[in-house]
């Protein structure tokens, strides 16, 4: 992933803690293209994973954005698609957002 600093690998990224609080999002996905369907992540998450190089990161109490993009991403890692994580039976058009 690109956060703007250039592209950075995470290695078998797991989540390791998060909050209790919760948010709801509108998530989008390539897989899934031009729809957007309602579900529910953390408001705050902390991971472990192993960075290109080999050595092994943490990354503690991360932002909300950013626990949206990498839950995200470590579901699909799971196998986990976000219609599996829909709240809603509403699925918008990506430009009805």
């Amino acid at each position: 992933m690109n956060l703007g600093d250039g592209p950075i690998a995470l290695l078998n990224p797991v989540v390791t803690g998060h909050s209790a609080a919760r948010q709801q999002v509108w998530d989008n996905c390539l897989s899934v293209p031009d729809k957007l369907v309602l579900v529910e992540r953390s408001t705050q998450i902390s991971i472990s994973f192993t960075t290109s190089a080999g050595t092994d990161e943490k990354w503690l109490d991360l932002s909300p954005s950013l626990c949206e993009l990498l839950e995200h991403e470590i579901d699909h890692l799971d196998g986990i698609p976000m219609t599996d994580r829909m709240i809603s039976d509403e699925v918008r058009a990506v430009a009805d957002r």
